[in-house]
Protein backbone atom coordinates (compact mmCIF):
# COMPACT_ATOMS: atom_id res chain seq x y z
CA UNK A 1 0.00 0.00 0.00
CA UNK A 2 1.48 3.23 -0.70
CA UNK A 3 -0.59 6.21 -1.06
CA UNK A 4 1.11 9.25 -2.04
CA UNK A 5 -1.01 11.81 0.02
CA UNK A 6 0.75 9.56 3.16
CA UNK A 7 3.91 10.03 1.82
CA UNK A 8 3.76 13.88 1.45
CA UNK A 9 2.50 13.75 5.06
CA UNK A 10 4.93 11.64 6.22
CA UNK A 11 8.73 12.51 4.27
CA UNK A 12 8.53 15.60 6.39
CA UNK A 13 8.44 13.76 10.08
CA UNK A 14 11.85 14.23 12.00
CA UNK A 15 12.06 12.25 14.81
CA UNK A 16 13.37 14.00 17.88
CA UNK A 17 11.68 10.77 19.76
CA UNK A 18 13.22 8.16 18.47
CA UNK A 19 11.16 5.05 19.25
CA UNK A 20 8.65 6.49 17.43
CA UNK A 21 10.16 7.58 14.07
CA UNK A 22 12.60 4.43 13.62
CA UNK A 23 9.91 1.72 14.33
CA UNK A 24 9.37 1.97 10.49
CA UNK A 25 12.45 0.86 10.17
CA UNK A 26 12.24 -1.78 12.58
CA UNK A 27 9.66 -3.59 10.89
CA UNK A 28 10.65 -2.89 7.27
CA UNK A 29 14.43 -3.98 8.31
CA UNK A 30 13.24 -7.24 10.08
CA UNK A 31 10.08 -8.10 9.59
CA UNK A 32 9.59 -7.25 5.80
CA UNK A 33 12.77 -9.28 4.65
CA UNK A 34 10.67 -12.27 6.27
CA UNK A 35 7.13 -11.60 4.40
CA UNK A 36 8.53 -11.22 1.18
CA UNK A 37 10.26 -14.49 1.72
CA UNK A 38 7.20 -16.51 3.15
CA UNK A 39 4.97 -14.89 0.86
CA UNK A 40 6.97 -15.70 -2.55
CA UNK A 41 7.39 -19.63 -1.65
CA UNK A 42 3.73 -19.48 -0.21
CA UNK A 43 2.15 -18.00 -2.97
CA UNK A 44 4.69 -20.10 -5.66
CA UNK A 45 3.75 -23.25 -3.99
CA UNK A 46 0.05 -21.89 -4.34
CA UNK A 47 0.44 -21.68 -7.88
CA UNK A 48 1.67 -25.22 -8.53
CA UNK A 49 -0.84 -26.82 -6.22
CA UNK A 50 -3.88 -25.02 -7.17
CA UNK A 51 -2.74 -25.79 -11.35
CA UNK A 52 -2.19 -29.47 -10.48
CA UNK A 53 -4.82 -32.65 -11.08
CA UNK A 54 -6.56 -31.88 -8.04
CA UNK A 55 -8.05 -28.99 -9.08
CA UNK A 56 -8.32 -29.04 -12.40
CA UNK A 57 -11.08 -27.87 -14.46
CA UNK A 58 -12.24 -26.11 -10.77
CA UNK A 59 -12.69 -21.94 -12.06
CA UNK A 60 -12.16 -21.30 -7.83
CA UNK A 61 -8.93 -22.53 -8.59
CA UNK A 62 -8.14 -20.58 -10.97
CA UNK A 63 -9.02 -17.41 -9.63
CA UNK A 64 -6.43 -18.39 -5.95
CA UNK A 65 -4.04 -18.84 -9.01
CA UNK A 66 -4.76 -15.67 -10.24
CA UNK A 67 -4.90 -14.62 -6.51
CA UNK A 68 -1.55 -15.51 -5.75
CA UNK A 69 -0.13 -13.80 -8.94
CA UNK A 70 -1.62 -10.48 -7.90
CA UNK A 71 0.04 -11.41 -4.00
CA UNK A 72 3.23 -11.53 -5.57
CA UNK A 73 3.01 -8.40 -7.68
CA UNK A 74 2.25 -6.55 -4.40
CA UNK A 75 4.82 -7.84 -2.32
CA UNK A 76 7.42 -6.93 -5.41
CA UNK A 77 6.37 -3.73 -6.17
CA UNK A 78 5.14 -2.65 -2.80
CA UNK A 79 7.17 -3.97 0.36
CA UNK A 80 10.48 -5.07 -1.91
CA UNK A 81 10.70 -1.26 -2.83
CA UNK A 82 10.50 0.08 0.95
CA UNK A 83 12.69 -2.91 2.14
CA UNK A 84 15.24 -1.34 -0.44
CA UNK A 85 15.08 2.01 0.88
CA UNK A 86 15.53 0.76 4.20
CA UNK A 87 18.58 -1.36 3.49
CA UNK A 88 20.40 0.09 0.79
CA UNK A 89 19.09 3.97 1.08
CA UNK A 90 17.81 3.93 -2.45
CA UNK A 91 14.63 4.84 -4.36
CA UNK A 92 13.90 2.65 -6.93
CA UNK A 93 11.04 5.14 -8.34
CA UNK A 94 13.80 8.01 -9.10
CA UNK A 95 15.93 5.88 -11.07
CA UNK A 96 14.36 7.33 -14.19
CA UNK A 97 11.16 9.02 -15.11
CA UNK A 98 10.29 5.42 -16.94
CA UNK A 99 10.67 3.60 -13.72
CA UNK A 100 8.69 6.36 -12.05
CA UNK A 101 5.46 6.11 -13.83
CA UNK A 102 5.75 2.58 -14.49
CA UNK A 103 6.17 1.59 -10.82
CA UNK A 104 3.33 4.08 -9.70
CA UNK A 105 1.42 2.24 -11.82
CA UNK A 106 2.04 -1.52 -10.90
CA UNK A 107 2.07 -0.23 -7.66
CA UNK A 108 -1.83 0.61 -7.77
CA UNK A 109 -2.88 -2.20 -10.19
CA UNK A 110 -1.73 -5.03 -8.37
CA UNK A 111 -3.68 -4.14 -4.89
CA UNK A 112 -6.32 -3.45 -7.29
CA UNK A 113 -6.50 -7.19 -8.83
CA UNK A 114 -6.10 -8.77 -5.39
CA UNK A 115 -8.54 -7.06 -4.30
CA UNK A 116 -11.06 -7.81 -6.86
CA UNK A 117 -9.90 -11.24 -7.59
CA UNK A 118 -10.85 -11.82 -3.91
CA UNK A 119 -13.85 -10.48 -4.60
CA UNK A 120 -14.45 -12.80 -7.87
CA UNK A 121 -13.63 -16.20 -5.55
CA UNK A 122 -15.99 -14.70 -2.97
CA UNK A 123 -19.13 -14.52 -5.58
CA UNK A 124 -18.00 -17.37 -7.15
CA UNK A 125 -18.73 -19.65 -3.51
CA UNK A 126 -21.67 -17.63 -2.76
CA UNK A 127 -22.73 -19.22 -5.92
CA UNK A 128 -21.68 -22.51 -5.55
CA UNK A 129 -23.65 -22.48 -2.22
CA UNK A 130 -27.29 -20.75 -2.73
CA UNK A 131 -27.75 -21.79 -6.64
CA UNK A 132 -25.55 -25.56 -6.79
CA UNK A 133 -27.53 -26.22 -9.69
CA UNK A 134 -26.48 -23.57 -12.09
CA UNK A 135 -22.89 -22.78 -10.53
CA UNK A 136 -21.41 -25.27 -13.43
CA UNK A 137 -23.11 -23.45 -16.02
CA UNK A 138 -22.82 -19.97 -14.87
CA UNK A 139 -19.63 -20.05 -13.45
CA UNK A 140 -17.83 -22.30 -15.95
CA UNK A 141 -13.75 -22.38 -16.12
CA UNK A 142 -14.24 -20.54 -19.37
CA UNK A 143 -16.78 -18.17 -18.26
CA UNK A 144 -14.63 -17.15 -14.90
CA UNK A 145 -11.64 -16.24 -16.98
CA UNK A 146 -13.74 -14.66 -19.27
CA UNK A 147 -14.70 -12.43 -16.56
CA UNK A 148 -11.18 -12.35 -14.74
CA UNK A 149 -10.03 -10.67 -18.39
CA UNK A 150 -12.40 -8.21 -18.40
CA UNK A 151 -12.18 -7.03 -15.15
CA UNK A 152 -8.55 -7.32 -15.15
CA UNK A 153 -8.60 -4.94 -18.45
CA UNK A 154 -10.84 -2.62 -16.61
CA UNK A 155 -8.20 -1.81 -13.97
CA UNK A 156 -5.66 -1.46 -16.14
CA UNK A 157 -7.83 1.41 -18.12
CA UNK A 158 -8.28 2.92 -14.35
CA UNK A 159 -4.65 2.86 -13.22
CA UNK A 160 -3.15 3.90 -16.78
CA UNK A 161 -3.58 7.66 -15.79
CA UNK A 162 -0.65 7.17 -13.16
CA UNK A 163 1.11 6.83 -16.65
CA UNK A 164 0.35 10.22 -17.57
CA UNK A 165 0.19 11.78 -14.69
CA UNK A 166 3.66 11.30 -12.37
CA UNK A 167 6.76 12.57 -13.10
CA UNK A 168 10.51 12.83 -11.52
CA UNK A 169 10.67 16.71 -10.11
CA UNK A 170 12.91 18.35 -7.82
CA UNK A 171 11.73 19.08 -4.46
CA UNK A 172 14.06 21.33 -2.76
CA UNK A 173 17.43 19.52 -3.05
CA UNK A 174 15.63 16.38 -3.55
CA UNK A 175 14.09 14.03 -6.77
CA UNK A 176 11.08 12.75 -6.16
CA UNK A 177 8.54 11.08 -7.96
CA UNK A 178 4.86 12.06 -7.92
CA UNK A 179 1.89 13.81 -9.54
CA UNK A 180 2.69 16.58 -11.25
CA UNK A 181 1.47 20.09 -10.06
CA UNK A 182 -1.06 20.10 -13.02
CA UNK A 183 -2.84 17.39 -11.86
CA UNK A 184 -3.12 18.27 -7.98
CA UNK A 185 -5.99 19.09 -7.53
CA UNK A 186 -7.79 15.56 -9.49
CA UNK A 187 -5.08 13.89 -7.63
CA UNK A 188 -6.09 14.72 -4.16
CA UNK A 189 -9.77 14.90 -4.90
CA UNK A 190 -10.58 12.21 -7.38
CA UNK A 191 -8.26 9.58 -7.61
CA UNK A 192 -7.57 9.31 -3.99
CA UNK A 193 -10.70 8.01 -3.09
CA UNK A 194 -11.24 6.10 -6.42
CA UNK A 195 -8.10 4.43 -5.24
CA UNK A 196 -9.37 3.42 -2.14
CA UNK A 197 -12.80 2.51 -3.47
CA UNK A 198 -11.34 0.20 -5.73
CA UNK A 199 -9.29 -0.95 -3.37
CA UNK A 200 -10.96 -1.58 -0.13
CA UNK A 201 -14.95 -0.09 0.11
CA UNK A 202 -16.08 -1.55 -2.35
CA UNK A 203 -14.32 -4.74 -2.15
CA UNK A 204 -15.51 -4.98 1.78
CA UNK A 205 -18.51 -4.03 1.10
CA UNK A 206 -19.47 -6.74 -0.88
CA UNK A 207 -17.14 -9.54 1.04
CA UNK A 208 -18.70 -9.15 4.31
CA UNK A 209 -22.17 -9.48 3.52
CA UNK A 210 -21.18 -12.35 1.09
CA UNK A 211 -19.05 -13.83 4.00
CA UNK A 212 -22.28 -13.66 6.14
CA UNK A 213 -24.76 -15.68 3.57
CA UNK A 214 -21.69 -18.29 3.35
CA UNK A 215 -21.34 -18.32 6.82
CA UNK A 216 -25.06 -19.11 7.29
CA UNK A 217 -25.22 -21.76 4.80
CA UNK A 218 -22.15 -23.44 5.61
CA UNK A 219 -23.67 -24.18 9.01
CA UNK A 220 -26.02 -25.68 7.66
CA UNK A 221 -24.66 -27.71 4.50
CA UNK A 222 -24.23 -31.11 7.16
CA UNK A 223 -27.87 -31.66 6.91
CA UNK A 224 -29.37 -29.69 4.09
CA UNK A 225 -26.95 -30.20 1.55
CA UNK A 226 -27.12 -34.19 1.77
CA UNK A 227 -30.80 -34.02 1.35
CA UNK A 228 -31.67 -31.48 -1.09
CA UNK A 229 -28.74 -32.58 -3.58
CA UNK A 230 -28.16 -36.46 -2.97
CA UNK A 231 -24.36 -35.97 -2.53
CA UNK A 232 -22.29 -38.18 -1.30
CA UNK A 233 -20.38 -37.40 2.40
CA UNK A 234 -16.79 -37.24 0.72
CA UNK A 235 -18.41 -35.17 -1.94
CA UNK A 236 -19.95 -32.57 0.84
CA UNK A 237 -16.70 -32.93 3.06
CA UNK A 238 -14.86 -31.52 0.22
CA UNK A 239 -17.23 -28.80 -0.59
CA UNK A 240 -17.51 -27.76 2.60
CA UNK A 241 -13.76 -27.72 2.90
CA UNK A 242 -13.30 -25.34 0.60
CA UNK A 243 -15.91 -23.12 0.97
CA UNK A 244 -14.30 -22.83 4.97
CA UNK A 245 -11.29 -21.89 3.20
CA UNK A 246 -12.24 -19.47 1.14
CA UNK A 247 -14.00 -18.14 4.27
CA UNK A 248 -11.32 -18.05 6.15
CA UNK A 249 -9.05 -16.44 3.71
CA UNK A 250 -11.86 -13.62 3.36
CA UNK A 251 -12.28 -12.75 6.28
CA UNK A 252 -8.39 -12.43 7.30
CA UNK A 253 -8.29 -9.94 4.04
CA UNK A 254 -10.86 -7.74 6.14
CA UNK A 255 -9.00 -8.05 9.06
CA UNK A 256 -5.83 -6.78 7.14
CA UNK A 257 -7.21 -4.42 5.24
CA UNK A 258 -9.87 -2.39 7.44
CA UNK A 259 -6.70 -0.57 9.20
CA UNK A 260 -5.65 0.78 6.47
CA UNK A 261 -8.96 1.90 5.04
CA UNK A 262 -9.54 3.53 8.83
CA UNK A 263 -6.15 5.44 9.21
CA UNK A 264 -6.93 6.99 5.37
CA UNK A 265 -10.49 8.16 6.12
CA UNK A 266 -10.00 9.42 9.76
CA UNK A 267 -6.70 11.03 8.17
CA UNK A 268 -7.52 14.07 7.99
CA UNK A 269 -8.06 13.93 12.09
CA UNK A 270 -4.78 12.59 13.01
CA UNK A 271 -3.24 15.31 15.37
CA UNK A 272 0.14 16.90 13.59
CA UNK A 273 1.02 19.53 16.09
CA UNK A 274 3.97 18.20 17.48
CA UNK A 275 6.67 16.35 16.01
CA UNK A 276 5.96 13.50 18.70
CA UNK A 277 2.34 13.46 16.96
CA UNK A 278 3.62 13.55 13.54
CA UNK A 279 5.82 10.74 14.77
CA UNK A 280 2.99 8.71 16.38
CA UNK A 281 1.00 8.90 13.42
CA UNK A 282 3.63 7.74 11.02
CA UNK A 283 4.10 4.67 13.90
CA UNK A 284 0.29 3.75 13.05
CA UNK A 285 0.74 4.06 9.43
CA UNK A 286 3.51 1.81 9.67
CA UNK A 287 1.57 -1.12 11.38
CA UNK A 288 -1.27 -0.33 9.00
CA UNK A 289 0.71 -0.74 6.18
CA UNK A 290 2.18 -3.99 7.60
CA UNK A 291 -0.38 -5.25 7.83
CA UNK A 292 -1.83 -4.62 4.24
CA UNK A 293 1.12 -6.63 3.17
CA UNK A 294 0.81 -9.42 5.59
CA UNK A 295 -2.85 -10.06 3.79
CA UNK A 296 -0.72 -11.04 0.81
CA UNK A 297 1.92 -13.25 2.58
CA UNK A 298 0.02 -15.67 4.63
CA UNK A 299 -2.86 -17.07 2.14
CA UNK A 300 -0.82 -20.33 1.63
CA UNK A 301 -0.79 -20.85 5.39
CA UNK A 302 -4.17 -20.16 5.32
CA UNK A 303 -5.09 -22.46 2.81
CA UNK A 304 -3.08 -25.12 5.10
CA UNK A 305 -4.90 -24.48 8.14
CA UNK A 306 -8.47 -24.31 7.04
CA UNK A 307 -8.16 -26.04 4.01
CA UNK A 308 -8.16 -30.17 4.51
CA UNK A 309 -8.56 -30.58 0.75
CA UNK A 310 -5.90 -28.34 -0.56
CA UNK A 311 -3.95 -29.78 2.13
CA UNK A 312 -4.05 -33.15 0.67
CA UNK A 313 -3.62 -31.57 -3.04
CA UNK A 314 -0.13 -29.90 -1.33
CA UNK A 315 1.03 -33.13 0.07
CA UNK A 316 0.15 -34.64 -3.35
CA UNK A 317 2.16 -32.71 -4.95
CA UNK A 318 5.13 -33.02 -2.61
CA UNK A 319 5.28 -36.11 -3.17
CA UNK A 320 5.30 -35.94 -6.97
CA UNK A 321 7.89 -33.99 -6.60
CA UNK A 322 9.85 -36.07 -4.74
CA UNK A 323 9.27 -39.29 -6.49
CA UNK A 324 10.22 -37.33 -9.15
CA UNK A 325 13.42 -35.98 -7.97
CA UNK A 326 14.35 -39.19 -6.74
CA UNK A 327 13.80 -40.88 -10.21
CA UNK A 328 16.28 -38.11 -12.36
CA UNK A 329 19.07 -39.05 -9.23
CA UNK A 330 18.44 -42.77 -9.56
CA UNK A 331 18.39 -42.61 -13.84
CA UNK A 332 21.89 -40.06 -13.52
CA UNK A 333 23.51 -42.44 -11.10
CA UNK A 334 22.55 -45.32 -13.40
CA UNK A 335 24.26 -43.16 -16.22
CA UNK A 336 27.38 -42.61 -14.77
CA UNK A 337 27.91 -46.03 -13.66
CA UNK A 338 27.12 -47.19 -17.14
CA UNK A 339 29.77 -44.87 -18.39
CA UNK A 340 32.29 -45.60 -16.10
CA UNK A 341 31.50 -49.68 -16.91
CA UNK A 342 32.17 -48.61 -20.71
CA UNK A 343 34.88 -46.15 -20.35
CA UNK A 344 36.81 -49.05 -18.03
CA UNK A 345 36.08 -51.91 -20.87
CA UNK A 346 37.48 -49.16 -23.56
CA UNK A 347 40.40 -48.49 -21.76
CA UNK A 348 41.07 -52.31 -21.21
CA UNK A 349 40.43 -52.60 -24.89
CA UNK A 350 43.25 -50.01 -25.91
CA UNK A 351 45.81 -51.03 -23.19
CA UNK A 352 46.49 -54.53 -23.57
CA UNK A 353 47.45 -56.49 -26.64
CA UNK A 354 47.58 -60.36 -26.99
CA UNK A 355 49.90 -62.40 -29.42
CA UNK A 356 50.50 -66.08 -29.84
CA UNK A 357 53.75 -68.12 -31.54
CA UNK A 358 55.10 -70.85 -31.51
CA UNK A 359 58.43 -72.22 -29.99
CA UNK A 360 60.65 -75.26 -30.58
CA UNK A 361 63.05 -76.37 -28.15
CA UNK A 362 65.50 -79.65 -29.03
CA UNK A 363 66.51 -81.13 -26.33
CA UNK A 364 69.21 -84.13 -27.01
CA UNK A 365 67.92 -85.84 -30.41
CA UNK A 366 64.63 -84.92 -30.11
CA UNK A 367 62.35 -81.73 -30.93
CA UNK A 368 59.37 -80.68 -29.11
CA UNK A 369 57.32 -78.14 -29.87
CA UNK A 370 55.66 -75.84 -28.14
CA UNK A 371 52.99 -72.52 -27.70
CA UNK A 372 53.63 -69.33 -26.09
CA UNK A 373 50.91 -66.77 -25.51
CA UNK A 374 52.39 -63.41 -24.95
CA UNK A 375 50.15 -60.88 -23.37
CA UNK A 376 51.07 -56.80 -23.30
CA UNK A 377 49.06 -54.62 -20.68
CA UNK A 378 49.74 -51.82 -20.18
CA UNK A 379 53.02 -51.03 -21.68
CA UNK A 380 54.13 -54.46 -19.54
CA UNK A 381 54.70 -57.67 -21.18
CA UNK A 382 53.90 -61.04 -20.20
CA UNK A 383 54.60 -64.02 -21.77
CA UNK A 384 52.58 -67.74 -20.71
CA UNK A 385 53.99 -71.27 -21.91
CA UNK A 386 51.15 -73.42 -22.74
Amino acid sequence: MDNFTLSNSTEVFVNKDPWERQFHDVLFEYIGPFLLAIGTAGNVICICVLRSQTFKGKSHALLLAALAIADIGVLYTGLLRHLIKVHAGVDIRVYSRGSCKVHYFFTYLFPHLSSWTLVLVTLERLMSLWIPLRVKEICSLRRMTAVWLGMTTVLVAVNVHWLVMTDLRLDGQRVKCSYSQDHLFVFEHVMTWLDFALLSFIPLSIIIPSNCLIMTKVYSASKSRQRDLGLTSHVNKSLTSVNVMLLVVTSFFVFTTSPIVIYFVAFDEWPFGTTKEKAQTYMAYSICNMLYYLNSAVNFFLYCISGSHFRQAFMSCSRSAISRKSQRQKSYSDQLIKGAGTDQGSRNKRGSTRSTHTVTTRLGNNTVFGRTTSIELNGIKHEISL
